[in-house]
């Protein structure tokens, strides 16, 4: 007996309209649900494979596993558009979709999360998305940060890494000259600290490159990336900061952002904003 399987409901222009509507808390629905729906795709898509690549010799039919591929696909697809809509007309949502590596499904993620309202200084934004390097946590305590907005600010930086070799990419660029001052600071001996602090906060087994790098006082290249991702997403977040100040409020922020960059402190101009 066949079994028809139909495709799901597409939402309609005045449907993806009405979600300009979206409060932050449906905002925030959305998103969640758009990476729940991306991971069932993910996880169908891995079950097919598994399944062509598996041993059985015998007949391989997956048309239901295709099916539900092709549903998560085009429901990620229409969650997108619904959050493309919401995101461009938030105050500093121009902004933010015309930076390089943001989409409309981040851009969300942090205008759903942030409030501006809250947060007199960019380092407010810092500590809600976990980059303020004094607050600590234990596990078992509530986290002092937004797991959700973290994720987001790592995503944008994984972005931002991928397209390094793009020139029109501002961030990407900030990104790979942080690193380059980063790796010249560790080639020094500049960052020994670091390491020492490394080492007596963690535990690694002898045989790894990571405590080899850490006992001669430097730090690996996964840590060093890490540290010029982590100061990219503290000047992306201090930029949106002054946009969502200027956008919401009329005003400029109290105190520009200063961030040490290139052995120098100083400013760094928002990009494509006046």
């Amino acid at each position: 007996m066949l079994v028809s399987l139909e495709s799901i409901v597409r939402p309609t222009r005045d449907l993806v309209q009405a979600a300009q509507q979206f409060g932050i808390v449906e905002a925030r629905l959305a998103v969640d649900t758009y990476y729940q729906v991306q991971e069932f795709r993910k996880a169908s898509a891995n079950q097919i494979r598994a399944i062509d690549q598996g041993e059985d010799e015998g007949p391989k039919s997956h048309a239901t596993l295709d099916w539900m591929f092709a549903q998560f696909e085009t429901m990620e697809k229409q969650i997108q558009r619904t959050l493309d809509a919401w995101s461009i007309v938030q105050p500093a949502g121009p902004w933010l979709r015309s930076v390089k590596g943001i989409g409309p499904v981040l851009a969300c993620n942090f205008l759903a999360h942030l409030d501006v309202r809250k947060a007199a200084t960019a380092g407010a934004f810092w500590r809600f998305a976990g980059l303020d390097p004094t607050v600590t946590w234990k596990k078992g305590e509530r986290r002092p940060w937004n797991a959700a907005l973290k994720r987001a600010c790592f995503l944008a930086a994984d972005s931002w890494v991928k397209l390094k070799s793009h020139e029109d990419s501002f961030y990407s660029k900030l990104y790979v000259q942080r690193k380059e001052y980063e790796l010249a600071k560790n080639e020094k001996g500049e960052l020994a600290s670091e390491a020492e602090r490394a080492l007596s906060n963690k535990r690694f087994r002898d045989d790894t490159k990571a405590k080899g790098c850490y006992l001669e006082g430097k730090l690996p290249p996964a840590h060093l990336d890490m540290r010029a991702r982590r100061w990219v997403e503290k000047i992306f977040l201090s930029h949106l900061h002054h946009v969502m100040y200027c956008e919401e409020l009329g005003q400029k922020p109290p105190k520009p952002y200063i961030l040490e960059h290139g052995g120098h402190v100083h400013y760094i101009p928002v990009p494509n904003y006046e």
